[in-house]
């Protein structure tokens, strides 16, 4: 275990001139009327009005259902935080009662007592702390069920199953019950994912893509958190970047065209999150980085990142990057490197040292497997 001196100086290379890309997830709920009954659709588009529509082709889906287009829904005034989270929750009560969603049920999560020493996030930088281990708290039975209860609820009340998922999942992975201030923010996470996906220019990647690709049958929750986040970001098709999308990502991207991006060199150097994330993905400042390479995935999973370092671990996070990691496309495979998967497993090691992690050897090859099965 890192000695205190060490936990110092990795906080302090965070230090004061951080660029806050770590900032509390606020204003994240904009559009909580939507909710209030079962004709939501889509919200309106977040980029440019002529973003062309998404190549379907580009992605294979796992269970062949095409995906329908979201219409447009009325957009609520953005609001200050603490009355916008008032609003989701009781939005979110009126779709647990119409969809039949089990986010009360959450709290029956039991503890475990077995979490272990782990680096943990904080505003600053890495802190080591008691944190839930990778695994899951409720039974496997139990949580089957309640996941096929989830999947047996109303299917056009995708906002309702996002947040219920995410929260069942999340709290599946913290040993204490999150409070009711804790569950609000993490319905507020649910809302971005939703107001992602649910851009006009989204026809393949929207959110019943989601849908498509979860495992009713799945245990494993950091599969199934990684598949919510996966493709929120699609800056190629929704014509740019949301407003949430450009606050969470704030001092990360040094410049960007149409056709790449390059990240900034200093914002790497002084937030460790960023610099795990890279490092995870393989790019380094300065150099850009095009949609073919995995620019919508890397930010995708720096968004997850942000949001969640408020309820996970770091070695959580970094597994969940990792999913999102494997489902870049149309990557070759050579026989001095291997394929993608292979260099994806070097990378997540290489990180684990570098940033004094806290993964065994079976976590890193689970967290492959695990990647594997979101990417095919």
């Amino acid at each position: 275990m890192p000695s205190t001196s060490h936990t110092s100086k990795l906080s302090n290379n965070i230090g004061s001139k951080t660029h806050q890309i770590l900032l509390a997830p606020v204003r994240l709920v904009s559009k909580v009327c939507c909710a209030t009954s079962s004709s939501f659709g889509g919200s309106q588009p977040q980029g440019s009005k002529g973003a062309k529509p998404e190549n379907s082709h580009q992605k294979r889906p796992r269970r062949g259902s095409k995906s329908n287009k979201i219409g447009d829904a009325e957009t609520a005034t953005q609001q200050g935080f603490e009355s916008d989270i008032a609003l989701a929750a009781a939005a979110a009560a009126a779709a647990d009662e119409e969809s039949g969603s089990f986010l009360g049920n959450s709290d029956t999560t039991a503890d475990t007592g077995q979490s272990t020493s782990q680096a943990t996030l904080t505003s600053s930088g890495l802190a080591l702390t008691n944190s839930p281990s990778s695994t899951s708290s409720l039974g496997t039975n139990q949580k089957t069920m309640m996941k096929k209860k989830l999947f047996s609820s109303n299917k056009k009340d995708f906002l309702g199953r996002v947040q219920t998922q995410l929260l069942a999942s999340l709290q599946n992975l913290n040993s204490k019950k999150f409070d009711s201030h804790k569950k609000l923010l993490i319905q507020s996470f649910g809302l971005f994912i939703y107001e992602c996906m649910t851009t006009s220019g989204r026809k393949y990647h929207a959110i019943p893509h989601v849908f498509d690709v979860l495992d009713p049958n799945s245990n494993d929750d950091l599969l199934d958190i990684a598949t919510l986040f996966h493709d929120v970001v699609y800056y190629t098709i929704d014509g740019g970047l949301s407003e949430k999308q450009h606050e969470l990502l704030d001092g990360l991207i040094e410049s960007q065209t149409a056709t790449s991006l390059v990240l900034n060199r200093k914002a790497l150097q002084q937030n460790i999150l960023l610099g795990i994330i890279t490092d995870l993905f393989g790019y380094e400042a300065d150099i850009p980085i095009s949609p073919m390479q995995g620019s919508n995935e890397f930010l995708s999973a720096v968004c997850a990142a942000v949001l969640l370092k408020e309820v996970l671990n770091v070695e959580q996070i970094v597994q969940i990057a990792a999913c999102i990691e494997a489902t870049i496309p149309f990557r070759p495979t050579t026989e001095e490197e291997g394929g993608p998967m292979d260099r994806l497993h070097r990378r997540l090691k290489a990180v684990n040292t570098k940033y004094s992690l806290f993964l065994s050897k079976e976590e890193c090859n689970q967290a492959i497997r695990r990647a594997t099965i979101l990417a095919y």
